[in-house]
Protein backbone atom coordinates (compact mmCIF):
# COMPACT_ATOMS: atom_id res chain seq x y z
CA UNK A 1 0.00 0.00 0.00
CA UNK A 2 1.41 3.46 -0.84
CA UNK A 3 3.13 5.29 2.02
CA UNK A 4 0.67 8.18 2.07
CA UNK A 5 -2.27 5.84 2.45
CA UNK A 6 -3.24 5.65 6.13
CA UNK A 7 -5.24 2.53 6.94
CA UNK A 8 -6.24 4.10 10.27
CA UNK A 9 -8.40 6.56 8.35
CA UNK A 10 -10.30 3.64 6.86
CA UNK A 11 -10.82 1.90 10.17
CA UNK A 12 -12.23 5.16 11.55
CA UNK A 13 -15.18 4.84 9.18
CA UNK A 14 -18.43 3.43 10.49
CA UNK A 15 -18.18 -0.34 9.91
CA UNK A 16 -20.59 -1.79 7.37
CA UNK A 17 -23.23 -3.82 9.24
CA UNK A 18 -22.61 -7.54 8.87
CA UNK A 19 -26.22 -7.95 7.75
CA UNK A 20 -25.53 -5.75 4.70
CA UNK A 21 -22.44 -7.77 3.85
CA UNK A 22 -24.39 -11.03 4.11
CA UNK A 23 -27.22 -9.62 1.96
CA UNK A 24 -24.68 -8.56 -0.67
CA UNK A 25 -23.31 -12.11 -0.74
CA UNK A 26 -26.81 -13.50 -1.23
CA UNK A 27 -27.77 -11.02 -3.96
CA UNK A 28 -24.73 -12.20 -5.92
CA UNK A 29 -25.47 -15.89 -5.27
CA UNK A 30 -28.14 -17.37 -7.58
CA UNK A 31 -28.51 -20.28 -5.16
CA UNK A 32 -29.60 -18.15 -2.20
CA UNK A 33 -33.25 -18.22 -1.13
CA UNK A 34 -35.77 -15.70 0.16
CA UNK A 35 -35.88 -17.68 3.39
CA UNK A 36 -32.13 -17.24 3.91
CA UNK A 37 -32.30 -13.55 3.03
CA UNK A 38 -35.24 -13.06 5.40
CA UNK A 39 -33.38 -14.78 8.23
CA UNK A 40 -30.43 -12.40 7.93
CA UNK A 41 -32.80 -9.45 8.34
CA UNK A 42 -34.70 -11.03 11.22
CA UNK A 43 -31.46 -11.41 13.20
CA UNK A 44 -30.84 -7.65 12.92
CA UNK A 45 -33.45 -5.84 15.01
CA UNK A 46 -32.74 -2.35 13.67
CA UNK A 47 -32.75 -3.56 10.07
CA UNK A 48 -36.03 -5.39 10.65
CA UNK A 49 -37.68 -2.16 11.77
CA UNK A 50 -36.26 -0.30 8.77
CA UNK A 51 -37.35 -2.97 6.28
CA UNK A 52 -40.92 -2.95 7.55
CA UNK A 53 -40.94 0.85 7.41
CA UNK A 54 -39.68 0.84 3.83
CA UNK A 55 -42.20 -1.80 2.81
CA UNK A 56 -45.04 0.35 4.13
CA UNK A 57 -43.71 3.65 2.76
CA UNK A 58 -44.90 5.61 -0.26
CA UNK A 59 -41.85 4.31 -2.14
CA UNK A 60 -43.22 0.78 -2.26
CA UNK A 61 -46.78 1.85 -3.11
CA UNK A 62 -48.42 -0.35 -0.46
CA UNK A 63 -52.00 -1.48 -0.96
CA UNK A 64 -52.08 -3.61 2.17
CA UNK A 65 -50.01 -3.27 5.30
CA UNK A 66 -46.90 -5.44 5.55
CA UNK A 67 -46.25 -6.92 9.00
CA UNK A 68 -43.66 -9.66 8.39
CA UNK A 69 -40.10 -9.49 7.13
CA UNK A 70 -40.74 -12.19 4.54
CA UNK A 71 -43.63 -10.24 3.04
CA UNK A 72 -41.46 -7.12 3.05
CA UNK A 73 -38.71 -8.96 1.17
CA UNK A 74 -41.23 -10.18 -1.41
CA UNK A 75 -42.65 -6.68 -1.86
CA UNK A 76 -39.37 -4.78 -2.06
CA UNK A 77 -37.09 -7.38 -3.63
CA UNK A 78 -33.68 -8.40 -2.33
CA UNK A 79 -31.69 -6.01 -4.53
CA UNK A 80 -33.84 -3.04 -3.48
CA UNK A 81 -33.38 -3.88 0.19
CA UNK A 82 -29.61 -4.04 -0.29
CA UNK A 83 -29.69 -0.67 -2.09
CA UNK A 84 -31.59 0.97 0.74
CA UNK A 85 -29.53 -0.57 3.54
CA UNK A 86 -26.18 0.36 2.00
CA UNK A 87 -27.50 3.77 0.94
CA UNK A 88 -28.56 4.54 4.49
CA UNK A 89 -25.13 3.56 5.80
CA UNK A 90 -23.41 5.65 3.13
CA UNK A 91 -25.42 8.76 4.02
CA UNK A 92 -24.57 8.30 7.70
CA UNK A 93 -20.87 7.90 6.86
CA UNK A 94 -20.68 10.85 4.45
CA UNK A 95 -22.63 13.46 6.39
CA UNK A 96 -20.29 14.26 9.31
CA UNK A 97 -17.19 14.91 7.23
CA UNK A 98 -18.73 16.55 4.19
CA UNK A 99 -20.83 18.98 6.22
CA UNK A 100 -17.56 20.67 7.18
CA UNK A 101 -16.39 21.23 3.60
CA UNK A 102 -17.49 23.29 0.64
CA UNK A 103 -17.94 20.10 -1.34
CA UNK A 104 -21.39 19.58 0.09
CA UNK A 105 -23.06 16.29 0.78
CA UNK A 106 -25.56 16.83 -2.03
CA UNK A 107 -23.02 17.02 -4.85
CA UNK A 108 -21.20 13.84 -3.92
CA UNK A 109 -24.40 12.01 -3.05
CA UNK A 110 -26.04 13.10 -6.30
CA UNK A 111 -23.20 11.64 -8.38
CA UNK A 112 -23.25 8.42 -6.37
CA UNK A 113 -27.00 8.01 -6.86
CA UNK A 114 -26.78 9.00 -10.54
CA UNK A 115 -24.10 6.36 -11.14
CA UNK A 116 -26.20 3.71 -9.43
CA UNK A 117 -29.29 4.68 -11.41
CA UNK A 118 -27.25 4.61 -14.61
CA UNK A 119 -26.30 1.00 -13.85
CA UNK A 120 -29.94 0.25 -13.15
CA UNK A 121 -30.85 1.78 -16.52
CA UNK A 122 -28.18 -0.27 -18.27
CA UNK A 123 -29.49 -3.45 -16.66
CA UNK A 124 -32.98 -2.70 -17.99
CA UNK A 125 -31.90 -2.40 -21.62
CA UNK A 126 -28.96 -4.81 -21.80
CA UNK A 127 -29.58 -8.46 -22.72
CA UNK A 128 -26.47 -9.25 -20.68
CA UNK A 129 -27.29 -9.93 -17.05
CA UNK A 130 -25.75 -7.26 -14.83
CA UNK A 131 -25.27 -8.62 -11.28
CA UNK A 132 -27.66 -7.43 -8.61
CA UNK A 133 -24.64 -5.93 -6.87
CA UNK A 134 -24.26 -3.46 -9.74
CA UNK A 135 -26.44 -0.77 -8.21
CA UNK A 136 -24.74 -1.03 -4.82
CA UNK A 137 -21.22 -1.09 -6.30
CA UNK A 138 -21.99 2.04 -8.32
CA UNK A 139 -23.55 3.70 -5.29
CA UNK A 140 -20.33 3.36 -3.27
CA UNK A 141 -17.79 3.59 -6.11
CA UNK A 142 -16.55 7.03 -4.99
CA UNK A 143 -16.42 6.28 -1.27
CA UNK A 144 -12.65 6.84 -1.44
CA UNK A 145 -13.36 10.54 -1.89
CA UNK A 146 -14.73 10.56 1.65
CA UNK A 147 -11.28 9.71 3.03
CA UNK A 148 -9.62 12.35 0.86
CA UNK A 149 -12.11 15.01 1.96
CA UNK A 150 -11.53 14.09 5.61
CA UNK A 151 -7.78 14.18 5.24
CA UNK A 152 -7.24 17.20 3.00
CA UNK A 153 -10.47 19.16 2.84
CA UNK A 154 -12.31 19.41 -0.45
CA UNK A 155 -11.06 22.87 -1.42
CA UNK A 156 -7.41 21.96 -0.83
CA UNK A 157 -7.83 18.69 -2.70
CA UNK A 158 -9.42 20.35 -5.72
CA UNK A 159 -6.78 23.08 -5.81
CA UNK A 160 -3.93 20.57 -5.79
CA UNK A 161 -5.60 18.47 -8.48
CA UNK A 162 -6.25 21.50 -10.70
CA UNK A 163 -2.64 22.68 -10.42
CA UNK A 164 -1.25 19.31 -11.47
CA UNK A 165 -3.83 18.81 -14.23
CA UNK A 166 -2.95 22.23 -15.69
CA UNK A 167 0.80 21.79 -15.28
CA UNK A 168 1.16 18.23 -16.52
CA UNK A 169 -1.93 17.90 -18.75
CA UNK A 170 -3.07 14.72 -17.01
CA UNK A 171 -6.41 13.44 -15.74
CA UNK A 172 -7.72 14.15 -12.25
CA UNK A 173 -7.02 10.59 -11.16
CA UNK A 174 -3.44 10.79 -12.46
CA UNK A 175 -3.06 14.06 -10.57
CA UNK A 176 -4.19 12.36 -7.36
CA UNK A 177 -1.55 9.69 -7.84
CA UNK A 178 1.12 12.34 -8.41
CA UNK A 179 0.86 13.93 -4.98
CA UNK A 180 -0.86 11.19 -2.94
CA UNK A 181 0.86 8.11 -4.38
CA UNK A 182 -2.66 6.66 -4.55
CA UNK A 183 -6.10 7.75 -5.76
CA UNK A 184 -9.70 7.71 -4.59
CA UNK A 185 -10.48 4.54 -6.54
CA UNK A 186 -7.69 2.56 -4.86
CA UNK A 187 -8.75 3.95 -1.48
CA UNK A 188 -12.35 2.99 -2.25
CA UNK A 189 -11.32 -0.57 -3.01
CA UNK A 190 -9.52 -0.76 0.34
CA UNK A 191 -12.59 0.60 2.15
CA UNK A 192 -14.85 -1.99 0.54
CA UNK A 193 -12.42 -4.74 1.52
CA UNK A 194 -12.41 -3.33 5.06
CA UNK A 195 -16.20 -3.54 4.99
CA UNK A 196 -15.75 -7.20 3.93
CA UNK A 197 -17.66 -6.99 0.68
CA UNK A 198 -16.69 -9.38 -2.10
CA UNK A 199 -13.43 -9.08 -3.99
CA UNK A 200 -15.49 -8.68 -7.17
CA UNK A 201 -17.09 -5.52 -5.77
CA UNK A 202 -13.79 -4.23 -4.40
CA UNK A 203 -12.16 -4.76 -7.78
CA UNK A 204 -14.96 -2.94 -9.61
CA UNK A 205 -14.59 0.08 -7.32
CA UNK A 206 -10.79 0.03 -7.38
CA UNK A 207 -10.75 -0.02 -11.19
CA UNK A 208 -13.73 2.18 -12.04
CA UNK A 209 -11.51 4.61 -13.98
CA UNK A 210 -9.96 1.79 -16.04
CA UNK A 211 -12.01 2.19 -19.20
CA UNK A 212 -9.71 -0.18 -21.06
CA UNK A 213 -9.84 -3.03 -18.55
CA UNK A 214 -11.90 -6.14 -19.26
CA UNK A 215 -12.68 -7.25 -15.73
CA UNK A 216 -16.17 -8.67 -16.07
CA UNK A 217 -19.73 -7.43 -16.26
CA UNK A 218 -19.80 -5.78 -12.83
CA UNK A 219 -16.73 -3.67 -13.59
CA UNK A 220 -18.12 -2.79 -17.02
CA UNK A 221 -21.38 -1.62 -15.45
CA UNK A 222 -19.69 0.51 -12.77
CA UNK A 223 -17.30 2.14 -15.26
CA UNK A 224 -20.14 2.95 -17.65
CA UNK A 225 -22.37 4.17 -14.82
CA UNK A 226 -19.70 6.58 -13.61
CA UNK A 227 -19.16 8.04 -17.09
CA UNK A 228 -22.88 8.36 -17.74
CA UNK A 229 -23.45 10.10 -14.40
CA UNK A 230 -20.70 12.62 -15.13
CA UNK A 231 -22.35 13.28 -18.51
CA UNK A 232 -25.72 14.26 -17.06
CA UNK A 233 -24.76 17.92 -16.61
CA UNK A 234 -21.77 18.31 -18.93
CA UNK A 235 -21.49 16.03 -21.99
CA UNK A 236 -18.16 14.21 -22.34
CA UNK A 237 -18.08 12.84 -25.91
CA UNK A 238 -14.50 11.59 -25.48
CA UNK A 239 -15.53 9.61 -22.40
CA UNK A 240 -18.49 8.15 -24.28
CA UNK A 241 -16.08 6.97 -26.97
CA UNK A 242 -13.94 5.29 -24.29
CA UNK A 243 -16.86 3.21 -22.98
CA UNK A 244 -18.08 2.09 -26.41
CA UNK A 245 -16.23 -1.25 -26.03
CA UNK A 246 -18.08 -1.72 -22.74
CA UNK A 247 -21.44 -0.93 -24.34
CA UNK A 248 -20.63 -3.43 -27.08
CA UNK A 249 -19.89 -6.08 -24.47
CA UNK A 250 -23.22 -5.24 -22.84
CA UNK A 251 -24.80 -5.48 -26.33
CA UNK A 252 -26.24 -1.95 -26.21
CA UNK A 253 -23.72 -0.05 -28.34
CA UNK A 254 -26.52 0.99 -30.69
CA UNK A 255 -28.34 2.92 -27.97
CA UNK A 256 -28.28 6.67 -28.52
CA UNK A 257 -26.40 8.46 -25.73
CA UNK A 258 -29.04 11.19 -25.43
CA UNK A 259 -31.79 8.61 -24.95
CA UNK A 260 -29.78 6.76 -22.33
CA UNK A 261 -29.05 9.96 -20.42
CA UNK A 262 -32.74 10.87 -20.52
CA UNK A 263 -33.60 7.50 -18.96
CA UNK A 264 -31.18 8.27 -16.13
CA UNK A 265 -32.57 11.79 -15.65
CA UNK A 266 -36.07 10.37 -15.29
CA UNK A 267 -34.79 7.91 -12.73
CA UNK A 268 -33.04 10.74 -10.87
CA UNK A 269 -36.28 12.70 -10.67
CA UNK A 270 -37.97 9.67 -9.11
CA UNK A 271 -35.12 8.77 -6.76
CA UNK A 272 -35.94 11.41 -4.15
CA UNK A 273 -38.98 9.40 -3.09
CA UNK A 274 -36.84 6.29 -2.64
CA UNK A 275 -34.22 7.99 -0.50
CA UNK A 276 -36.83 9.92 1.49
CA UNK A 277 -38.20 6.51 2.41
CA UNK A 278 -34.86 5.71 4.04
CA UNK A 279 -35.08 6.19 7.79
CA UNK A 280 -32.80 8.87 9.24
Amino acid sequence: MPALFDLNEITSLMPMPISSVRMAEMVSDPGSTIQQFTRVIELDQALTVDILRWANSAFSGPETRIDTVRDAVVRLGTANILKLAVGQHLVASFSPSLSQTDYGENELWRHSVASALAVEGLSEISPVRIPGLGFTAALIHDVGKLILCRRLGYDNLQEMIREIVDEKNVSGVEAERTFLQTDHAEIGGAIVRHWKFSEEMAGAIENHHRHDMEGGVLLDAVVAGDVLAHSLDVPHPEEWDKIMPILRRLKISGVDSANLLEIIRRKMSMSELLWNATPA
